[in-house]
């Protein structure tokens, strides 16, 4: 609707500036009576001269004597008029187009938030299915055998946890837990326990190191290449390390868990399923062979 009465403004205001200086012209030759231009006055009278008229109805002024004839000063008036009529036009046309710029900017920014928000209820949507449609799988890579102790309370984090044992060969194991919670609660567990203990050790001492991975697949996916994922991404770290992959990581940030380490990134690797990115978990000690 603005758009229209910004053009209409413009249209008029443009009209007011081409008749003004015409009436001033056809006012000043007509006063000034020159014989070549008798013809082009005579055919702008009928014009002008109803627009006088009516001005004349409501406005008299004095005539003007020049050359022993009188001459109405109506057309000056008029032009006055039709120059002020041009600078209200051109100003109401320029504001119009000012509010309709800000009303634009509002609707494109109403336009935003909706899209914002219908983007973060997508988002939301997405975060809340996604725990329903994923397995949680962790790996451990550790020999037990030089350290009895550990390997009891190794059983006894995945008691308290709730694991489900998928393999168990020689010094590697692979756990399913139903939460990822439940499996960020047992790679700490067990990397601290792990590295607690060996703090007290001496160096002569057996210390075997570990490598724990915590992953998460889709559970339409085998039990058998879940468990594979999880085994390949411990060859992605040194010794004494944690693992976590991209879709165990976003599982945590979608339930809210604060993680009392930090991650740091270790890259994109390519995975039987895609490239994915890999994050390093720093929990307790740190190994010196960084």
């Amino acid at each position: 609707m603005l758009r229209y009465l910004f053009t209409m403004c413009d249209i008029l205001s443009s009209l007011c500036a081409l008749v003004s200086p015409v009436v001033i012209f056809h006012w000043l030759f007509k006063v000034l009576n020159l014989p070549p231009l008798q013809g082009v006055i005579s055919s702008l009278d009928p014009i002008f001269l109803p627009m006088e008229s009516i001005l004349e109805l409501f406005i008299k002024l004095p005539s003007l004597n020049f050359g022993g004839h009188a001459y109405s000063t109506t057309p000056g008036l008029l032009a006055v008029l039709l120059t002020c009529a041009f600078f209200f036009f051109n100003f109401l046309s320029e504001t119009l187009k000012v509010a309709e710029q800000r009303m634009n900017v509002q609707l494109d920014a109403q336009k935003q938030r909706k899209r914002l928000q219908k983007m973060q209820e997508e988002k939301l949507r997405k975060e809340k299915s996604l725990p329903d449609a994923m397995k949680i799988f962790v790996f451990v890579d550790y020999d037990v055998q030089p350290c009895p102790a550990l390997g009891a309370k190794l059983e006894q984090f995945m008691q308290q946890e709730g694991a489900h044992i998928h393999s168990r060969v020689f010094n590697e194991l692979a756990l399913e837990f139903t939460t990822v919670e439940h499996g960020l609660r047992f790679v700490l567990g067990v990397s601290q326990s792990i590295l607690g203990h060996y703090a007290t050790l001496r160096p002569l001492d057996p210390q075997p190191p570990f490598k724990l991975s915590l992953h998460a697949v889709d559970k339409t996916l085998s039990i058998s290449a879940a468990v594979g994922d999880a085994h390949k991404l411990v060859q992605f770290i040194v010794n004494n390390q944690v693992i976590i992959s991209q879709s165990a990581k976003a599982l945590l940030d979608s339930s809210g868990t604060q993680i009392p380490y930090r991650l740091q990134s270790l890259g994109v690797y390519a995975m039987d399923t895609g490239e994915r990115e890999l994050f390093r978990l720093f929990a307790g000690k740190q190994s010196t062979s960084l």
